[in-house]
This record gives structure tokens, C-alpha cells and sequence, in this order.
């Protein structure tokens, strides 16, 4: 899996210079970051880092976890999730998720571990 700078600079140009946020290489892909601090990724998709209250409302949305394949087996990771398609098209809403604005999408705390895991053999169910 690598990460698309076609899609990382597609965000950056919604978000805008206003917004702050600059790229840098993560893992493969691209980090966004804003003042210091890791707020998405961009790998085969985008992602938006977001607070564990409020997993369950972008689950809910259709979103999905970050997942990557290692040693034989997918890891999840619980703090990135997938941006909404329409995000990718609508610069507003993307500001509101990447930047915080969204009640449903709130930040981590800074400097906190993404919660990487093994996949739930449940979340996955269906899925390679």
C-alpha cells in the first residue's frame, strides 16, 4: 500500500492555505498534519484522526478504520477513518472533519498511540 500525493494535494487545495495543515511521509504515505500535530492520513484513501467518543457515529456513518496487512494478518487502526466520498468533493465539510468543527469528530489527544490492534475477526467478517 502506498499513499497517493495525487489525493493528499486534492486535500490540501479543498482545506486551503488558511487552514495550516502541511504534508510530510508517513509510513508509506502522507502525514496531514496542523501546528505539530497528526489530524489524518492519506494512504490508498483518506483518513481523519478521531477521539474514540466518537467512533461509533463515523462507524454508524459508513466510515472504516485504517487497516493495513503485516506478518500475515490485518491491523486496524481504531484512531483513523475513512473521510466520507462527499468530503472529498465539498471543502467545507472537509475542514469540519479534518479541523475539528464537526461535533462527531473531535481530535485525540496529542501525542496519544492510535490504538493499533489486530483486526476484530467481527469487523472483518466478509472481508480479506
Amino acid at each position: 500500500m502506498t499513499g497517493s500525493r495525487a489525493v493528499a494535494d486534492h486535500v490540501l487545495d479543498l482545506l486551503g492555505p488558511s487552514a495550516a495543515v502541511v504534508l510530510a511521509p508517513f509510513f508509506g504515505g502522507w502525514s496531514l498534519r496542523r501546528g505539530g500535530e497528526q489530524i489524518g492520513i492519506v494512504m490508498d484513501s483518506a483518513y481523519a484522526r478521531v477521539d474514540p467518543a466518537h467512533r461509533d457515529a463515523w462507524d454508524a456513518a459508513g466510515s472504516t478504520p485504517f487497516r493495513y496487512a503485516a506478518r500475515g494478518r490485518t491491523i486496524t487502526v481504531e484512531a483513523y477513518w475513512s473521510l466520507p466520498a462527499d468530503a472529498l468533493d465539498d471543502p467545507d465539510r472537509l475542514r469540519e472533519l479534518l479541523l475539528g468543527t464537526d461535533p462527531d469528530r473531535l481530535l485525540a489527544h496529542p501525542g496519544r498511540a492510535g490504538d493499533a490492534r489486530p483486526a476484530d475477526s467481527s469487523r472483518d467478517a466478509g472481508t480479506t
